[in-house]
């Protein structure tokens, strides 16, 4: 039984050092890092001998270690619980209340993180009203815990809480004004490229002009433009950048039945693997030296037709062609159909092929 001086001097100092680890715990910005200095600052600063922190998995109904002051398993696997399960994490996940369990070798429910553990503590964190995870802390003595120290717990747990909601809010935020300023460079790009070439009557200034852009933009290794022939089964290479390779060859038009519908409809159809497509099996010879990985192939569409077909490629490593970027360089193709469609262009290109 301590004195009540000495229990007063121990909440005092119980107190102090919630204080400090509060103030460290608000001034992350990053999930990671607040989570390391969290269960480091239980340990350290409170005197516990483990602290562990489980996330909620929300699409699986799981809880997840996400930071602890012991090593990971020699099998590398990440420990979860489901909600209600067996073990203290999950009962405290689906009861939303505070356990403290004084000597573990008399719970038939608990599962410690090590044989040596006697008595643990977890309680669960909330954020508006939901909860996000579990703080869990361990000792190897057993009754190490006290009423103290499970208040103390709970209130760095809903800091944590709190602080996590604030982090997730602010990288959404951020994520939404790098997107609005993506989309705004898009626009502006889509706006000057359409006033050149609303200015130009030169065919293949239109299209190294629409070319240029794109490969910069999607920060791809290579970009051609295949233009339609008039028997609609093979195209003349028109234009290329950064370097001209293939310029005046002619190619056939792509035979897969499934790829041809897509560019005839004016989709635009990526390849990531490009080595063992079989959409370029018919071209092997004719571009080995380009040594394109990955590919996409965007439909250039003027008046329902398909006039030719932009090429986009990244060489010696593959790589994923997103949406947004299939958006952007499908609207910058059909505005260059349409400008040489309009300026009756086409027609000089086909004839000088």
């Amino acid at each position: 039984m301590q004195a009540p001086q000495e229990a007063l001097q121990q909440e005092q100092r119980l107190f102090q050092a919630l204080q400090t680890l509060s103030a460290r715990i608000t001034a992350f910005h990053d999930r990671d890092p607040l989570l390391e200095a969290l269960v480091q600052g239980v340990t350290e600063a409170l005197g516990y001998h483990n602290a562990r922190v489980f996330l909620l998995d929300e699409s699986r109904e799981e809880l997840y270690l996400a930071a602890s002051t012991r090593p990971p398993t020699s099998s590398g696997e990440v420990p979860r619980f489901r909600i209600g399960s067996q073990g203290i994490i999950g009962r405290v996940a689906s009861g939303e209340i505070p356990l403290l369990i004084p000597d573990v070798t008399r719970c038939d429910f608990c599962a410690p993180s090590d044989p040596t553990i006697r008595s643990e503590m977890a309680v669960p964190m909330f954020a508006g009203g939901r909860l996000v995870g579990v703080l869990d802390v361990e000792s190897e003595h057993p009754h190490a815990f006290q009423a103290q120290d499970l208040a103390a717990v709970t209130v760095l747990a809903n800091q944590t809480a709190a602080a996590l909601e604030a982090i997730r809010l602010l990288q959404e935020s951020r994520a939404t004004a790098i997107a609005l300023e993506q989309q705004a460079r898009n626009l502006m790009l889509i706006n000057r490229i359409s006033t050149t070439l609303a200015s130009s009557l030169d065919a293949y200034e239109i299209l190294d002009v629409s070319l240029r852009h794109l490969v910069e933009l999607s920060e791809a290794d290579y970009g051609g433009v295949l233009i339609v022939e008039r028997g609609r089964e093979r195209g003349l290479i028109a234009a290329e950048y950064p370097f001209r390779q293939l310029t005046g060859t002619r190619l056939p038009l792509p035979h897969l039945p499934s790829a041809r519908r897509m560019l005839e409809a004016g989709i635009p159809y990526a390849i990531k693997d490009a080595l063992r497509h079989p959409l370029l099996d018919p071209l092997r010879e004719q571009i080995a030296p380009l040594d394109i990985r990955s590919l996409l192939l965007v439909p250039m569409v003027a008046r329902d037709e398909m006039i030719g077909i932009l090429l986009l490629a990244s060489r010696g490593r593959r790589r994923t062609f997103n949406d947004e970027e299939m958006e952007l360089c499908q609207t910058v193709a059909n505005q260059a159909a349409a400008a040489i469609a309009n300026a009756r262009l086409l027609q000089d290109i086909q004839q000088q092929s």
